[in-house]
């Protein structure tokens, strides 16, 4: 079978310069941005995360009738009718493991038996903080070498009219965005000026 395209080594990345002939500085950015929700800089990111953009750009950006909280207001209505228990504003300390199998949660001083647990928390907090030892994947020294990918600082502003010239779900690079990155990665800290 031949193969319908091969890459050179320097096409392997999402880097956009590389990949497409663009040269735009501001469409390079639009299309290597949501790799930093990946945990790398664009050259650093295999090409195949490129999907990311089509979905987007070809499904366009989806939201839920009622908005995101219908989402969450949904699930929590049909667990209600299924039985599921829930306890709000505590802070769940740890999940006890029985023959290999998750069998409690535990909240404060409180135990809670359950048939399954979903942890929505980070896989680090999870296994760092939740798990017992015995059951963790990785060790700290592990964890201590990976780099994290970044979450975002979002600010919701209220605004007395409305802003005719953005759309909904609106970019805006108003500093480098490879200092950004470098910043994030070379030297994990906060950056100078978020995007």
């Amino acid at each position: 079978m031949k193969p319908v395209c091969v890459l050179t080594d320097d096409q392997r990345s999402l880097h956009i310069s590389q990949i497409h002939p663009t040269q735009h500085p501001k469409l390079r950015q639009i299309m290597e941005f949501p790799v930093l929700f990946l945990g790398a800089l664009p050259q650093d990111t295999p090409a195949l995360y490129s999907l990311m953009n089509y979905a987007d750009m070809n499904g366009g950006t989806w939201h839920p009738i009622g908005g995101m909280y219908a989402v969450v207001e949904g699930m929590y209505k049909l667990a209600k009718e299924n039985g599921v228990e829930f306890v709000f504003n505590n802070s769940v300390t740890g999940i006890t493991i029985e023959k290999g199998i998750a069998t409690n949660v535990k909240v404060g001083d409180k135990t809670f038996p359950a048939d399954v647990v979903i942890s929505a928390a980070d896989y680090q907090f999870t296994e760092t903080r939740l798990l017992p030892k015995d059951y963790q994947s990785y060790s700290a020294h592990y964890w201590n070498k990976r780099v994290m990918a970044p979450s975002c600082l979002l600010y919701y502003v209220g605004l007395n009219r409305k802003l005719t010239h953005a759309v909904h779900h609106s970019l805006f690079f108003d500093v480098p965005f490879e200092q950004h990155g470098k910043e994030i990665y070379d030297d994990p800290a906060w950056p100078t000026n978020p995007l």
